[in-house]
Formats: structure tokens, sequence, C-alpha cells
């Protein structure tokens, strides 16, 4: 990193601590999951941490796979990462995948690669299971920290930003601006509020919630709203279908 060792000696401290912590949070999730492994496929199910008895039924118009199953009780929400495996995710056949669609006993996922595993997939009357499972992402997340350690905007924004050295501020006029613009949308107080900061702050705004609160909508709004006033909006994830998500609010079809 270009960071001078005596004036920035703290960020580099804290750029230490948390690509440790980044690295640290992905093995214990991984931890997790292959403590999950090791059990039963009945103990799986019944903790909502798996689903028995998938089947393939075809290809999706995205070229993802159709499943089908007589029963999902699995705490599993469109977006997660699962492995597809016939009931022991520690051996092969098994495969990534990301969950894009979820009704119940009608799922749909997408193949986080193609190999060998793939072709056992369309094989007839063959039975699955899906187990929950992670991505490792901390590499890219590390390569991401030290890229700000070099530039110009991660020293005086960013770093300073994840550290709490650095505050955001609002200006009350495009706050309050906001607020009337959201509930000409439709959004609800909670999802309002969201908008209206990330709209009004100077730096950077965190909007957090579980599923189905209503953040792709929010985040919908407010890049149409950035991109009214001739802003250029970058969205991003973690996977295609999220990103997919965002754009399709924007442009429904």
């Amino acid at each position: 990193m270009s960071l001078p060792a005596d004036s920035h000696k703290p960020l580099l401290a804290f750029l230490d601590r948390l690509t440790r912590f980044v690295r640290d949070e992905y093995l214990a999730q991984r931890r997790q999951i292959d403590l999950t492994w090791r059990k039963p496929i009945g103990e799986r199910v019944a903790a909502g941490r798996a689903i028995e008895g998938v089947r393939v039924v075809g290809l999706s118009p995205e070229g993802g796979l159709q499943l089908a199953c007589a029963r999902n009780a699995s705490r599993f929400r469109e977006g997660d990462i699962l492995c597809l495996n016939q009931g022991d995710p520690n051996f092969h056949p098994k495969i990534k995948v990301t969950l894009t669609q979820d009704r119940e006993t009608q799922l749909g996922v997408a193949p986080a690669e193609i190999g060998p595993d793939l072709v056992a997939l369309v094989e007839p009357g063959s039975i699955w299971a899906l187990d929950e499972d992670t991505l490792d992402l901390s590499q890219i997340i590390v390569e991401a920290l030290g890229e700000a350690g070099d530039r110009g905007a991660g020293i005086q924004r960013i770093l300073p930003l994840l550290m709490g050295d650095l505050r955001p501020g609002t200006d009350l006029a495009r706050y309050e601006r906001a607020l009337q613009q959201a509930e000409d949308v439709g959004l609800n107080d909670d999802q309002a509020e969201a908008f209206a900061q990330a709209y009004a702050t100077d730096l950077a705004w965190l909007v957090q919630g579980p599923p189905g609160t209503g953040k792709t909508r929010v985040l919908a709004h407010l890049a149409a709203a950035l991109a009214e006033e001739g802003e250029r909006v970058l969205i991003t994830g973690f996977t295609h279908r999220a990103i997919n998500n965002a754009l399709n609010r924007l442009y429904p079809k």
C-alpha cells in the first residue's frame, strides 16, 4: 500500500484489523456450515437448513434450473447461496447455486459455475437435496480494502467512515423534499425515512433490514430520483439476481 506510515498509522492499524475480521468472519461461517453438513439429512431438514426430495423439473428461461419438492420448511430466502447435492453435501455430485425463486414447493436456482457435476442434474428420476452454503467473498473484500488504502478518496472518506471518524451530514431541504417524494410513490414510514436519508446525505447512508421490508424498492426509487437530477448511478451486488431485481423495479416488465 502507498499509505505514508507516519501520518496514517491509525488507518493502517484499522485496515489490518478489518482485514483480519473479514477473513475470520468467513472462516466462522464456513465452520458452522461444515458442522451442519455433518448432521443427518433429517436433522438438517428439521432445523430448516435443508430441503430433501428435490427433483429437477427443467431449465428456466434465464438458464437456471427449475426444481420441485413435496415439502419446504427451510429458512431459505431468494438470493441465498445453497448446495445442491444428493443427500450429503460433503460428497460429489454437488454444485453451488443461488436461490433465485422461492414459491414453497416450486424453486428456481442458478448454478454458480458449469462443471461435471452439472451433467448429473439432468438425469431422469434423480433426487436431490438443497443445503445452506456460503460464498467466499473475503478475498474480494480484502482487495477492495487494499485499494481504498491506496487511493485519496479511500484515505479521506471511505476508511475514516468505516472507522467512525467521519459521519455523514444531511441536507435538510433535500430531506424534506425526499419525504414528499416518498409519500407520492407510496413508501411506508420506514421506507420513506431510509429513502430521504440516503437522498439527502452528503457522503453515504446504510439501509438495512430483513427480507421483505422493501430495501430493493427503496433502492429503485433512490436510483430513479438521483438519475432524474443528472447523477450517474451504479448498482452492484453479490449476485446477478439482486441486481436484476433492482433493475426490474426501475423498469417493470
